[in-house]
C-alpha cells in the first residue's frame, strides 16, 4: 500500500506547474492576449469569448480558442486569456497566466508598461479600436504596439513645459529691469 503512494509522487510532480512567467515574459511569447466574457464552451474545450479588453492580437469582437485540457472555461465568466496559436488552433497557454479576471490585472499590465487596445461597444458588437480616446494615438490591433505613453509620463510633459513657461518669463522680466 505504501509503494503505491511512493510511485505516484513522480507523476503527481510532473502534472503540477511551477509558477507561470513574468507577464512581459508570457505577452511576448502569446500571440493573444485580451479579456472576455465566455459566450460559449464545448467538450472538446472550444471557447468562444466575447472580447472586452485586448492587448495583443484580437482580430474581431469574439476570439474562438481551445483550453488547456485542465481548466475548462466556463460560460458566463470573465477571463483574462494568453494564448498562441499551434497545429494551426489557438490554445491559451499550458501553465500561463491564463485565468480568471479580477480588476488588479489592469494595474499589473500598467505596471509592466503594457498598454490596454481598447474595444468599443456598437450596439450589441464589439470592435477593435485602433485609436485610443484618450490619447488620439493609433495602433496596430494585431500587435499590440502603442505609443507606450503612461499617465505619469504626460503630467511630467505638463509640467516640464511649465517649468519652461515660468522660466522664460522670469528671464524676461529680468531683462526688462537691466
Amino acid at each position: 500500500m505504501i509503494g503505491a503512494f511512493v510511485h505516484a509522487a513522480p507523476i503527481a510532480d510532473a502534472l503540477s506547474c511551477a509558477p507561470p512567467p513574468p507577464v512581459e515574459e508570457e505577452l511576448g511569447s502569446s500571440s493573444v492576449v485580451f479579456m472576455g466574457k465566455v459566450l460559449k464552451a464545448n467538450q472538446e474545450g472550444l471557447a468562444v469569448f466575447r472580447v472586452e479588453k485586448a492587448w495583443k492580437g484580437v482580430t474581431g469582437p469574439e476570439m474562438e480558442i481551445y483550453d488547456n485540457g485542465w481548466d475548462p472555461f466556463e460560460v458566463g465568466e470573465r477571463y483574462l486569456v494568453f494564448g498562441a496559436e499551434r497545429e494551426g488552433e489557438l490554445r491559451m497557454n499550458l501553465c500561463g497566466r491564463t485565468g480568471p479576471w479580477y480588476d488588479s490585472h489592469e494595474q499589473i499590465f500598467r505596471d509592466a508598461g503594457i498598454e490596454l487596445i481598447y474595444v468599443r461597444e456598437e450596439g450589441d458588437v464589439l470592435t477593435a479600436q485602433t485609436t485610443r480616446p484618450e490619447t488620439g494615438t493609433g495602433a496596430d490591433v494585431g500587435d499590440g504596439a502603442g505609443t507606450g505613453k503612461t499617465a505619469a509620463q504626460a503630467v511630467l510633459a505638463v509640467f516640464c513645459g511649465l517649468g519652461i513657461i515660468v522660466l522664460v518669463a522670469v528671464l524676461q522680466r529680468g531683462a526688462l529691469r537691466k
